[in-house]
């Protein structure tokens, strides 16, 4: 019962978004698991790299996205309102631990800053990037929501999750960056 509850919100939110990510003015969104059929647009897959792009944060600074990635990154579309997206913003903010692990979690949304900021906490640290008028998620063929991609430093495509990643998928990215930091540490002269 609670699964057809669950379908039913979704589905309603979906009728009720207007032009996502990816869609034009007449097409609907999917939200949760979509088919995973390319559509042979500028789709990007696994070991593809993710254009650059400029964007402005939710506190009006301009970043190119290719300057965000530092080490392992996952970069997360959303939709304010979208009940999955936003279980996956409180799981993530939940599972982060210090001001380090943040620079690890881009946060990007095609709605306004305004209703971005209503559903990100207020206490965040968390980069929020606006993709106004779906301009880079249109480039990406993005479809549906949520939906995430794992990228490493220099922006190649390790993993696309087409839908809600789980708490052990955020330790897993923090782990390993953590990992990559200490054998840098360790590898320096004059480190123990």
């Amino acid at each position: 019962m609670r699964r057809i509850i669950v379908s039913v919100c979704v589905l309603c939110i979906a009728i009720g978004l207007t032009h996502p990510f990816g869609a034009k003015a007449e097409q609907s969104v999917s939200v949760g698991r979509p088919e995973s059929k390319r559509s042979g647009r500028n789709d990007l897959a696994v070991g593809d790299t993710i254009p650059d792009h400029k964007f402005v944060d939710l506190h009006g600074n301009v970043v190119k996205i290719l300057s965000l990635l530092h080490k392992r990154t996952a970069i997360s579309f959303f939709l304010p309102g979208c009940e999955l997206c936003e279980q996956e913003i409180s799981d993530l903010v939940s599972v982060l631990n210090d001001s380090t692990d943040y620079q690890y979690f881009i946060l990007m949304s095609s709605s306004s800053a305004g209703k971005i900021a209503k559903s990100v906490p207020s206490n965040h640290q968390l980069l929020v990037l606006r993709d106004s008028g779906s301009v880079y998620g249109n480039l990406l063929g993005i479809k549906s929501v949520p939906l995430n991609m794992i990228v490493d430093r220099s922006g190649r495509i390790e993993k696309i999750t087409e839908d809600v990643m789980t708490l052990e998928d955020y330790k897993k990215i923090i782990e390993f960056n953590r990992g990559v930091e200490s054998k840098v540490k360790s590898s320096k002269p004059g480190s123990r």
